[in-house]
């Protein structure tokens, strides 16, 4: 029986073929995130004809405020996963081109 240091600690195989990989765990939250993705998209399909009745948009104004908002949402997302700094770096240099 062979033994692993990891982090100052020892490990034999046995008790590393004793821990599961958390697949079900990964497979559903995977699945739940694509759902989301899913309910959002048609939630906006299901609106925008509406908003634009409402609102007395066009199709062209409702597209840009459609894609705005989702810009905005994946610059959170970035900001939260990189940091803000990072994030607002990378936006200075494609402004800049």
């Amino acid at each position: 029986m062979s033994t692993l240091a990891i982090n100052g600690t020892s490990t034999s195989d046995t008790e590393l073929d004793s821990r599961k990989p958390h697949k079900g765990w990964t497979l559903g939250m995977a699945s739940l995130g694509v759902f989301m993705v899913a309910l959002d998209t048609l939630m906006v399909t299901t609106a925008l004809p509406v908003l634009r009745v409402d609102l007395g948009a066009t199709l062209a104004d409702l597209e840009f405020h459609s894609a705005n908002d989702r810009s905005q949402r994946l610059a959170a997302i970035g900001k939260a996963t990189f940091g803000p700094r990072r994030v607002i770096a990378v936006e200075r240099q494609e402004i800049a081109r």
